[in-house]
């Protein structure tokens, strides 16, 4: 799958940082996108949901000066136990994340999020693909 062009000439990589629960936080995603991968982050590590907002700003700021940044992208949990889904969306809309990337997961199965960027998408693979296929093998890691 070819690059999508908005991505054309901002990656030093075609490297997406995952969106890790608990761990990406404003200071790793800034690291990320200025190394010149896209740098991501789960929207409910953004504690209390008010913080959303500063972190976009935070981490907007921070890339501003840097011409070979790399975009950023919010990541939104699809799901009906994510009761902060329409808050986090609005904040990333009215914030122009450059990025988002839905994650879906349906009772027994997944359904594979895209990410969005100025009218392309980019696919990735669903964390809860991940979850069940450690299960069914076994594995920890």
């Amino acid at each position: 799958m070819p690059l999508p062009k908005a991505l054309a000439g901002r990656l030093a990589l075609p490297v997406v940082g995952a969106p890790m629960f608990i761990v990406s936080s404003p200071a790793l995603v800034i690291a990320q996108c200025k190394a010149g991968i896209l740098g991501c982050f789960p929207s409910l590590n953004a504690r209390p949901e008010e913080a959303l907002a500063r972190w976009i700003a935070e981490i907007r700021a921070a890339l501003a000066g840097d011409p070979k940044a790399a975009p950023f992208g919010v990541n939104l949990i699809v799901n009906k136990a994510n009761r902060r889904l329409a808050h986090d969306t609005e904040v990333c809309i009215r914030a122009e994340v450059p990025m988002s990337s839905p994650a879906c997961r349906r009772r027994g199965r997944s359904s594979r999020p895209s990410m969005a960027m100025a009218g392309s998408s980019f696919t990735t693979s669903p964390p809860c693909a991940m979850r069940r296929r450690r299960r069914s093998t076994g594995s920890t890691g």
